[in-house]
């Protein structure tokens, strides 16, 4: 997923090729994702118009690791 707007309900899914497709809430299998969804791998088939559908999030393989915070200011 490259965003995805809950308010709006629709985002766009950019592929590894570089490739952008418009995806609609309604088009998502299950539910449309909530939260931060960007950088998210999903799979899906394109309709007629180009549009994603049958869209379905998956697990992603390397999950992003939290960022440390800093210490600066800290009390030893």
């Amino acid at each position: 997923m490259a965003w995805f707007n809950e308010e709006r309900g629709d985002g766009l899914i950019r592929t590894a090729d570089g490739s952008t497709y418009e995806v609609d809430a309604s088009a998502f299998a299950v539910a449309p994702p909530t939260g931060r969804c960007a950088g998210k791998c999903v799979t899906f088939s394109l309709d007629e118009a180009g549009r994603a559908q049958s869209v379905v999030l998956t697990e992603d393989d390397a999950p992003r690791r939290a960022r440390m915070r800093s210490q600066r200011g800290a009390m030893s």
